[in-house]
């Protein structure tokens, strides 16, 4: 059957666009209805993407076709078409303060716009009251009456904003953000890559997707820190989002784009996060386990416990068969990629999936205990690729899907267990660094790199030890 493109497709910027039907350009007046594969959340292709561009075509003609038959009369719609008009004065005004550095009065005028397009969306008048309306047609005391504002005012921003030559699309915040975003696309976990966006596309909706990349100077860096603490609640989330910002304002800087703000790395700006664990006691894990009588909990439970997995290192573990010194010699020359249980050995073999791909990572061999090996046998599937799979579907347990599912949380959580599996493996490596003897072997048993030189450059923990650790562990727990 031969493909159906109902929009025109973009090369360049990979995106689709189609003229606006005659009958939609008084709802909507801009000549081209236009949409990118990233709003599309589809791949950069024309072959990848054009479904999502025929099916979100149609569902805009239907809004505007709802916005048509939804006025009652040619005196409303008139009104309609004039805040229609007041928005794209209001956004030009905008740009133009941000270009003049005047960050806080561009915030105030694409707050009005962003007022009047929910307020049309939703087929009601803006409420004004608490908008200084300068030089801007306002509501009169009737629904019929119009008061005009200051024309001379109006007419002083029209020449302003007409002498100002049009930002071009390659210097644009929108066009570096996107430059950006593809750029880390091919070496990005999809989750980590939303984190990345998401602070990204904050920063685009408050400083404006048409401004001039060369308008970001100290004001700036200084004002979006403020934005980020009055509109996040999260400490961590605000520190998250700023950071993103600082790397894309230095990516811009690499590429000779803007002169790096003075402030960018400014002490000033901080933020108090806690780094304390969330660690259980030897007791609450005794008690969570003698209560936990789902098999399938428990093998989650016991994999955080014995092996320091998390959900996305269970859900990828591999359906292989490799004896574990081979095993461990592919995954530290990148030959495989996160876990594999040696079925004869009884040992399990990984890398932390977090950072396998940062620097110098241990392959870490576990030496499983007899309750962990005997329901992982149980549980293997005949999937090969995954060891694990949802029982009840067949679909892995942790993947990606444009969005992230894991089903290993989410049947933890409707469990409503006391302890998060996560906290398990801090648990479990807390009891180890409370042991003098296998103290040294905690940061081993979480996969993470070592921190003295030592560590980094002479000494590998021995396995014998490490095996010793882990029977110590189990017998700590009675298993």
């Amino acid at each position: 059957m031969a493909r159906q493109y109902i929009m025109s497709w973009d090369e360049r910027y990979s995106r689709w666009f189609k003229r606006t039907p005659k009958k939609y350009l008084e709802v909507h007046p801009e000549k081209q209805l236009t949409v990118s594969c990233r709003q599309l959340n589809a791949p950069l292709t024309k072959a990848g993407s054009y479904l999502k561009a025929n099916e979100w075509l149609r569902s805009k003609l239907s809004e505007l076709d709802s916005l048509l038959t939804g006025m009652k009369d040619r005196e409303q719609f008139a009104q309609y078409r004039l805040e229609l008009e007041d928005r794209d004065i209001i956004l030009q005004m905008a740009a133009y303060l941000t270009q003049k550095g005047k960050i806080e009065e561009a915030n105030q005028k694409r707050q009005l716009a962003n007022l009047i397009s929910e307020s049309i969306s939703k087929g009601i008048r803006p409420d004004y009251s608490e908008h200084e309306m300068w030089g801007l047609r306002v509501w009169g005391d009737s629904d019929e009456e119009w008061l005009v504002g200051q024309q001379s005012d109006i007419s002083t921003w029209m020449d302003r904003l007409e002498r100002e030559a049009p930002i071009p699309t390659e210097k644009r915040v929108e066009y570096w953000i996107e430059h950006f975003l593809d750029t880390i696309r091919p070496t990005t976990k999809p989750q980590s890559f939303t984190n990345i966006e998401r602070p990204l596309r904050t920063f685009q909706k408050w400083f404006g997707a048409e401004t001039d990349i060369k308008a970001i100077k100290e004001e700036t860096v200084s004002e979006h820190y403020k934005y980020l603490r009055k509109h996040l609640d999260s400490e961590s989330y605000i520190r998250d989002f700023f950071r993103v910002f600082q790397r894309w304002v230095t990516y811009l800087h690499q590429q000779r784009q803007i002169e790096l703000p003075f402030n960018l790395r400014s002490p000033e700006f901080k933020f108090s996060v806690s780094y304390a664990p969330d660690a259980p006691d030897k007791e609450e894990v005794l008690s969570l386990l003698k209560d936990l009588n789902n098999k399938e909990l428990r093998l989650y439970a016991l994999l955080a416990l014995n092996c320091g997995m998390n959900n996305t290192d269970i859900g990828n573990l591999h359906n292989t068969s490799l004896p574990w010194k081979t095993a461990q010699r592919k995954v530290m020359d990148r030959a495989l990629d996160y876990g594999h249980v040696d079925w004869n050995a009884r040992r399990l073999v990984r890398q932390r999936g977090k950072t396998k791909d940062k620097g110098k990572i241990p392959t870490v061999c576990y030496k499983l205990w007899n309750e962990t090996f005997d329901l992982l046998t149980e549980f293997r599937s005949d999937d090969p690729r995954f060891c694990l799979i949802d029982q009840k579907t067949g679909a892995p347990l942790y993947f990606y899907n444009e969005k992230r599912k894991d089903n290993i949380g989410e049947a933890w959580r409707d469990a409503k267990l006391p302890i998060k599996l996560k906290e398990l493996r801090s648990g479990a490596a807390s009891l180890l660094d409370h042991n003098d003897e296998f103290a040294r072997y905690a940061q081993h048993f979480l996969g993470q790199a070592p921190t003295s030189v030592a560590g980094k450059h002479y000494v590998t923990p021995s396995q014998d030890r490490f095996d010793a650790c882990m029977d110590w562990l189990g017998e700590q727990l009675s298993l």
